[in-house]
């Protein structure tokens, strides 16, 4: 039982690290919360769920149209809404409405692409899964947390030894300073998002191996990678993926309990007591800073 749920745990929460990794690394260079990367994971699991389904190609093609399809929605928003903004010297806030704006766009045609109803991968089906010291595990969820892990790492390692990662913690201690220094401000949000974007491929791929796509999927995953930044806002760049994993555990703790209909409301619940003893974190997201 224990063992089960650590495992339910990891999978879990490495999804969760995932999207709070990429939604942290556009917060920490650009200062403001970019709600519109929970639409770019719906626009790659969609897509995906399309190429698969309609077309009948293989998954490696799939994963291709769906980071693709995500890098062009990204860089859309960023050439055509936050540089402009950012050149208007336009406020932390009027970024987060811009990609709240985003977002909802992004969700309506979606949803009129799509429908509202359910969809799910053609031949998902239940995976009883092998058994490994009395704990069941499928090969989804191996695949989908070396995934994790790999493009966790791979991120984290860039971030660190190359020197588009010094400039990058530049950029986010002070950008002026960084504009005046001759770092090219601009292409580092368009790295920074874009590789935000890859983290939100591999989790909206991983979900459409896991649950039924609808529109509005995005919101809980984005409330999710939000909150698990809000927990970890005191490490540069682990401290989201800690936040993630820490969200994760307590997410499948509640589900082997029995209570599966509140995991997601675990997250609102974190978010606010989070909120009430520490609001500092949550003031600084808002911020920008």
């Amino acid at each position: 039982m224990v063992l089960q749920t650590l495992i339910n745990s990891g999978y879990a929460g490495l999804q969760c690290a995932v999207m709070a990794l990429g939604f942290g690394l556009v917060h920490r260079t650009s200062r403001f919360m970019h709600f519109a990367h929970g639409a770019i994971f719906t626009v790659a699991a969609y897509s995906f769920l399309l190429v698969t389904n309609s077309l009948h190609l293989g998954v490696w093609t799939a994963t291709g149209v769906a980071l693709c399809s995500a890098l062009a929605v990204a860089l859309s928003l960023e050439g055509a809404v936050y540089r402009p903004l950012r050149r208007a010297n336009a406020s932390s806030l009027m970024l987060l409405l811009a990609s709240f704006g985003a977002y909802a766009l992004i969700q309506g045609g979606i949803a009129i692409a799509f429908g509202d109803e359910a969809r799910s991968l053609s031949g998902r089906g239940v995976e009883v899964g092998r058994l490994v010291l009395g704990a069941r595990v499928t090969t989804v969820q191996v695949i989908v947390m070396v995934s994790c892990l790999v493009s966790i790492g791979g991120v984290l390692g860039l971030l660190s030894l190359a020197g588009v990662g010094r400039q990058m913690r530049a950029l986010a201690a002070d950008p002026e300073l960084a504009l005046i220094a001759g770092i090219r401000v601009d292409v580092l949000h368009v790295f920074a998002i874009s590789l935000a974007t890859l983290l939100a491929v591999v989790a909206g791929v991983a979900a459409t191996f896991d649950v039924d796509l609808v529109p509005t999927m995005g919101f809980k995953v984005v409330l999710a990678a939000v909150t698990a930044a809000i927990i970890g806002r005191r490490s540069e760049h682990w401290g989201p993926v800690a936040g993630g994993l820490v969200l994760g555990t307590l997410q499948s703790t509640v589900g082997a309990l029995g209570f599966s209909r509140w995991q997601d409301t675990v997250v609102f619940c974190v978010l606010i007591c989070w909120m009430l003893i520490r609001p500092e974190p949550a003031v600084v997201l808002l911020g920008g800073r």
